[in-house]
């Protein structure tokens, strides 16, 4: 800054008029983010053209070999090339470093390729593979809950959809709508995706936030082939999961049943409860791997995360969710009325039977509540 003094105290003599009045230089402010701009607008016609070496030339020269950088429009190089398709761009910024989980508003690289619909199936599908070899994350939503699978399915990609099946992607994850993938895929009228997602274990009964079913989606889009496939699936669910859960029949037919295992001398195992917990918890597809082990409820209420993994619970998030819901189970408050008999009845006539059923529901409480007390203890 100039400084000024008063006539005649200057330390120095000087002939200007002016007395340090001058024109600054313009500072231009806006010189980087229109190199960033230019950068982006260069790579993005490279990258729509297909030139590898174009691109090659900016990502060594203008960007140092940052291929991690976000350009002006918040997008990384990786996702520009997933976007429009390019795998062999794709591959060369993988191969170069690229991180396949850097996301910009919430949107990642495999939900970009998974959006594109004019690419062709093979291209969509090598981007993928790719984008998986380096452990991009598949069970993530947008800031509208919307997945990689959701947006294979909205863009008709059959063989992606399948790679992610294959991958054990969570087909539950729901969106802003309350609407899972197979709400997407009657939406969209993709009926081998949803014959996939049904093969698959997907739910067919759950309701989204508005209180529709997915037999409402489709019979509203008036999607007979969509609809002949949900009526088909609902009436051999219906009975297959019958046959399926004979394990964890919880029916109550005699006083018998409040004591399970009685009748061969065993002592009870709750096991048929468990499914219940598992559909609680969102886990209910593990319940296959529950039943094979033959663990019975105590065993169940106190897993540990090694103890999943011995299982065979690879996922990382469902054991997260299964030990979440299982600390909330053991946290959670009791109710007078969950035990039977703490409310005197007034009734004339109390008979064995209600002695043998009240004392059945006190003894399974009772286990219950041991498990409970075992968890506290174990845990801080």
């Amino acid at each position: 800054m100039a400084q000024f003094r008063p006539a005649g105290l200057s330390d120095e003599d000087t002939d200007s008029d002016d007395y340090g009045f001058y024109e600054k230089p313009i500072r231009n402010y806006n010189a980087y983010y229109s190199t960033k701009k230019k950068i982006e607008i260069d790579l993005q016609e490279a990258i729509i053209n297909g030139n590898v070496e174009d691109v090659e030339k900016i990502v060594t020269g203008d960007l140092n070999n940052s291929v991690d950088i976000k350009l002006d429009s918040c997008w990384t190089p990786l996702m520009h090339a997933c976007f429009h398709a390019q795998d062999k761009i794709v591959k060369y910024l993988l191969e170069m470093g690229a991180d396949p989980n850097l996301h910009a508003d919430s949107v990642t690289p495999i939900m970009a390729a998974c959006s594109n619909s004019s690419a062709s199936n093979d291209t969509i599908l090598n981007i993928v593979n790719n984008l998986i070899c380096k452990d991009c994350i598949l069970n993530i939503g947008d800031k509208y809950g919307q997945t990689p699978l959701m947006r294979a399915i909205s863009s008709s990609r059959v063989a992606v959809a399948q790679k992610l099946l294959d991958m054990n992607v969570n087909i539950e994850m729901r969106d802003q709508q309350g609407w899972t993938a197979i709400f997407w895929a009657a939406h969209h009228n993709q009926p081998e995706i949803l014959e996939m997602l049904i093969s698959k274990g997907g739910r067919l009964k759950e309701v989204d936030k508005s209180g529709r079913t997915v037999l409402d989606i489709a019979n509203s889009h008036d999607y007979q082939n969509i609809v002949d496939i949900l009526k088909k699936h609902l009436n051999v669910n219906d009975g297959d999961e019958t046959e399926k859960t004979t394990f964890f029949d919880n029916e109550v037919k005699s006083w018998q049943d409040y004591y399970p295992g009685i009748e061969k001398g065993e002592k009870p195992n709750y096991s048929h409860e468990i499914p219940h917990f598992l559909y609680g918890m969102h886990c209910e597809r593990l319940t296959p791997l529950i039943k094979n082990s033959g663990m019975d409820l105590r065993t169940f209420l106190l897993l540990e995360e090694s103890d999943m993994i011995k299982l065979g619970i690879d996922m990382p998030y469902e054991r997260q969710r299964l030990k979440r819901g299982l600390r909330s189970f053991h946290l959670r408050g009791w109710k007078l009325n969950a035990v039977s008999g703490l409310y005197t009845k007034k009734v004339e006539n109390f008979s064995v039977l209600d002695c043998l059923t009240t004392l059945g529901n006190h003894l399974q409480q009772i286990y219950i509540l041991e498990a409970t007390l075992q968890y506290t203890l174990h845990k801080p």
